[in-house]
């Protein structure tokens, strides 16, 4: 790569950045960009003029780890990754729920709370690291694989907050383009709300917080809960209209009274399983 550094005096002086340091470079270089700049003074024989031969490049103002969020942002923006019209519906109601986060964490105590005593849906959990330079690739191990199951209904990726740093995994290129390509929908609920990760933005649903994720579903079987009493309620006024009009009134009776009581029970027992 070759480019010129200029001063606040218009003094400028050519660079070459060669390819084994380039690939170092964890930002793209961009006119008018302010850099620090680290290497060693050459001279270009043919026309006897100095350059920098630049070995290490960083950001000057705005720290690199912000610099490359940026940048990722506008290119996945560019892509269309981040567009309404490009993601899916999510149910608030599945039958089972593939849930990615780590197995000791603050964050699946608060999820599981919200949705423990709603016999409606199976939980299965992908144990997946959530901090650190590991966590992009069990991420979308995770989710590669709750994706391709045919029980899953719905993906949910969760962790309970923390600093800009310990959520950078969740600014992973990889991590993004996966959830993206997720034929199952995927809910992001990372618990941060300074910042928004790429994460979240990329998703189909995004929750603030893992409860919040958890608040979805359980208000989703509430909902369901309602429109069922609400059917009980209509059928049972309509019973005690009809119940002296017809000799077979009694006999439809009690199978109304059966069919309103499994209307009650007809929801599966809760569990959760761990998918390794």
């Amino acid at each position: 790569i070759y480019f010129s550094l200029k001063d606040q005096d218009g003094t400028t002086l050519p660079c070459t950045l060669f390819a084994g340091h380039a690939k170092g470079l964890t930002f793209e270089l961009e006119n008018g960009q302010k850099i620090y700049a680290m290497g060693s003074i050459g001279m270009y024989e043919k026309r006897g003029t100095v350059q920098l031969n630049v070995t290490r490049a960083v950001p000057a103002g705005e720290g690199e780890l912000a610099l490359r969020l940026k940048q990722l942002k506008e290119k996945l923006q560019k892509e269309g990754l981040f567009l309404e019209e490009a993601k899916q519906l999510v149910p608030d109601l599945p039958a089972k729920i593939g849930l990615v986060t780590s197995p000791k964490g603050a964050a699946i105590r608060d999820f599981l709370k919200m949705v423990r005593d709603i016999p409606v849906f199976s939980v299965m959990l992908y144990p997946a690291t959530v901090q650190g330079a590991e966590a992009p690739a069990t991420l979308v191990k995770a989710l590669r694989h709750l994706d391709a199951r045919p029980d899953i209904d719905v993906i949910v990726i969760t962790r309970g907050g923390g600093s800009e740093e310990d959520l950078f995994c969740f600014n992973d290129e990889e991590l993004a383009r996966t959830i993206f390509a997720c034929s199952k929908p995927v809910v992001s609920a990372i618990g941060h709300e300074k910042d928004t990760p790429i994460s979240d933005l990329v998703a189909d649903l995004r929750m603030p917080t893992p409860t919040a994720a958890g608040r979805f579903f359980r208000e989703g079987y509430m909902s369901r809960v309602e429109t069922v009493r609400q059917w009980r309620d209509a059928l049972a006024v309509a019973m005690a209209g009809f119940r002296d009009r017809s000799p077979e009134s009694v006999r439809f009776s009690m199978l109304t009274e059966r069919f309103t009581d499994r209307m009650e029970r007809f929801l599966p027992e809760y569990m959760l399983e761990v998918d390794r």
